[in-house]
């Protein structure tokens, strides 16, 4: 019996802790995609008025395009929403370094997101906040 209360005490603040660690960094993702996308925000409204600032505005979005191009051909992993990576951990068919990709996933993400690039954040919000838990 006593183990038992053990056992499920231990289950109960694992849960906890990896709660607070997914929280923190899909609210730090979350924050980072707002704090950037103001700062492109405001350089787009520059670039109304001034065609200096049009150009490189391009060529930043150019270059987060390759440069996010370059993280998902590096890791296959971190490309789409993240759930059927999910799935496939959950039900063993994949095994990958959760490190890298909750690192590439998360600059990746910022970055396209914020530059405006096709992307939702609720598909890598679940991927990253998954790669911190189904570690053991």
């Amino acid at each position: 019996m006593q183990s038992d209360n053990l056992r499920r005490f231990k289950s109960v603040l694992y849960g906890l802790l990896i709660g607070l660690a997914v929280g923190m960094v899909v609210s730090l993702f979350r924050v980072s995609i707002e704090g950037l996308s103001d700062q492109f925000l405001k350089l787009a409204k520059l670039a109304r008025t001034n065609f200096f600032v049009l150009i490189i505005l391009i060529i930043l979005n150019l270059l987060i395009a390759f440069f996010v191009y370059y993280l998902v051909k590096r890791d296959k992993n971190i490309k789409g929403s993240g759930i059927p990576q999910v799935e496939g951990q959950l039900n063993g068919e994949l095994d990958y370094s959760w490190f890298s990709v909750l690192s590439k996933k998360f600059i990746g993400g910022v970055l396209a997101i914020s530059s405006g690039l096709f992307l939702g954040r609720e598909g890598p919000s679940i991927q990253l906040g998954a790669e911190l838990q189904l570690r053991d």
